[in-house]
């Protein structure tokens, strides 16, 4: 059977749409997911003010990358906060937490993480790297201070798998981490999208799995809080829609160490987790940092 002029342009506009869908599939997708926006700039003239007055450090991840951090130091500290950014942010949008730590008495290194800020990388691996580039700062910029860990979202999964892997960090803060890269990741594809499938988020998650050289399904926060026994302290807004709670409670539930408390941020949303806990919250960060992270 001869096809008519219209059902031929007809098929041919199918193809160009199966097409063009595939491509944005195989090439642009993984590429969003795993090169976030690089962004440098401090957000207000006072944080500009701190960044000034930073120490600049350097070291190399294990493939030789560069990677930079600013640290702020105190004359004198009881204990180092490595400070870790969410994603597509910087070290220096780190500098009032930093601040608010001296002021505690801990010196603070605010991370550039791979693919962010001023480090080099192509790709953001949610932890899969990363954790190894927190072990090789440890070992490039060792102290006689014990050394904590503090991470928000992104960096908040980083410092959950870098407290399992590497037991040279003596507790960490963490804000509004994922429990699985594939769980969040069909989050934000239905968020993005409207669909639910399944084999789509495999298929881009198989597909950054290539590019970057890892493996998704390894990266697990939950999972490696099976293997922290150090203090944790995790925050979350109970009104989160980019990560919701539940994932929190699953890595607090996880966590081996006896020194675990969860903080549930009433009508706090992602971003908002400081303004919506005011001094309450501050006054139990301090109280926890006072009772597990002082000699």
């Amino acid at each position: 059977m001869r096809l008519g002029k219209w059902s031929k342009l007809g098929l041919v506009l199918i193809v160009l749409g199966i097409g063009t869908a595939w491509g944005v599939l195989h090439f642009a997708v993984p590429g969003i997911l795993l090169q976030p926006h690089r962004h440098r700039t401090p957000s207000s003239p006072s944080t500009l003010r701190l960044v000034e007055q930073a120490e600049k450090l350097e070291w190399r991840s294990d493939e030789g990358l560069r990677l930079r951090a600013h640290r702020y130091g105190v004359e004198v500290a009881t204990g180092r906060f490595l400070v870790l950014h969410g994603i597509s942010s910087c070290k220096e949008d780190q500098a009032e937490l930093c601040g608010w730590l001296n002021g505690l008495g801990f010196e603070a290194v605010a991370f550039d993480l791979r693919a962010h800020g001023e480090s080099e990388g192509e790709y953001c691996t949610f932890g899969f790297r990363e954790k190894e580039d927190v072990s090789a700062f440890l070992d490039q910029h060792s102290s006689e201070l014990p050394t904590f860990i503090w991470g928000s979202s992104l960096g908040g999964a980083v410092a959950l798998q870098s407290l399992g892997h590497d037991k040279r960090l003596r507790g960490g803060i963490v804000f509004s981490a994922f429990a699985t890269l594939e769980e969040i990741a069909l989050d934000r594809q239905v968020q993005l999208t409207g669909l639910s499938w399944t084999w789509l988020r495999d298929y881009t998650l198989w597909r950054c799995g290539s590019l970057a050289e890892i493996d998704p399904l390894a990266v697990a926060p939950e999972i490696a809080c099976r293997s922290i026994e150090q203090p944790v302290l995790l925050v979350h807004g109970d009104r989160d829609m980019q990560i919701t709670v539940g994932y929190a409670r699953r890595n607090y539930a996880a966590i081996s160490s006896p020194a675990r408390l969860l903080i549930e941020v009433e009508g706090a949303g992602h971003n908002d987790l400081w303004e919506r806990g005011g001094t309450e919250l501050r006054a139990s960060l301090q109280g926890f940092l006072d009772e597990n992270f002082r000699p």
